[in-house]
């Protein structure tokens, strides 16, 4: 995700990833697990309406600290390329996530994942 913002290809706050979602940009949508009810729901409406794959993952604070930014609770990732990385690590900490229920640790609790 650093490398991604270092290259300007996200949209970091909850007003522009909405409008990256609109203008058909965003790729993937990030939501900090500790997001607002309403915040969340808001984002993943308009997900679910736009087709763009949207997961939660890590706190606010982490997040923010990934992309270098401050009390940031979701990003889109606006480039294809840097998409299916994310996914690819998305997936293999999903996979130790059902590894971490037979005692595994995992760093990042995984929420959802709409594909």
């Amino acid at each position: 995700m650093g490398f991604a913002a270092r290259s300007g290809k996200i949209s970091s706050g909850q007003e522009q990833v909405i409008n990256s979602i609109r203008n058909g940009k965003a790729k993937l949508v990030i939501l900090a697990d500790d997001t607002s009810d309403s915040s969340k729901k808001k984002i993943r409406d308009k997900c679910n309406y736009y087709g763009v794959d949207c997961i939660e993952i890590m706190d606010r604070d982490e997040l923010s600290k990934c992309v270098g930014k401050i009390a940031k609770t979701c990003i889109s990732i606006n480039d294809d390329g840097f998409m299916q990385s994310i996914i690819k690590e998305y997936e293999k900490l999903n996979i130790r996530g059902k590894e971490a229920d037979k005692g595994g640790a995992i760093r990042w609790k995984i929420q959802g994942y709409m594909r």
